[in-house]
């Protein structure tokens, strides 16, 4: 889904680490290597689609709808999960810090 939902991730682990909550701050940072790893895989997917295209130029996000369609939706998938329990961490993170 991107590099925002990695950054939310470091977040969350930052706040969790912080608050002394050290279950969810594992939690978090299992979910943080799995949301980097699926956003890799799904980024070399798009990579190595692209390259069949004569207009490719190499860019970071130089992708087409054709390009991204070629992710497995398992991956993609996996990486939403991902995405929103960190998102669900990153919210009980600032709860813990700043309200409890």
């Amino acid at each position: 889904m991107g590099w925002i939902h990695v950054a939310l991730g470091i977040v969350a682990c930052l706040l969790l680490y912080t608050s002394g909550k050290w279950v969810a701050f594992w939690a978090a940072v299992i979910v943080l290597v799995g949301l980097f790893w699926t956003y890799g895989v799904m980024h070399n997917y798009a990579t190595e689609s692209a390259k069949r295209r004569s207009t490719f130029r190499g860019g970071f996000y130089d992708f087409t709808e054709r390009d991204i369609d070629v992710v497995p939706d398992s991956i993609a998938r996996l990486n939403l999960i991902l995405a929103i329990t960190s998102f669900g961490l990153l919210v009980y993170g600032v709860y813990t810090k700043f309200w409890s």
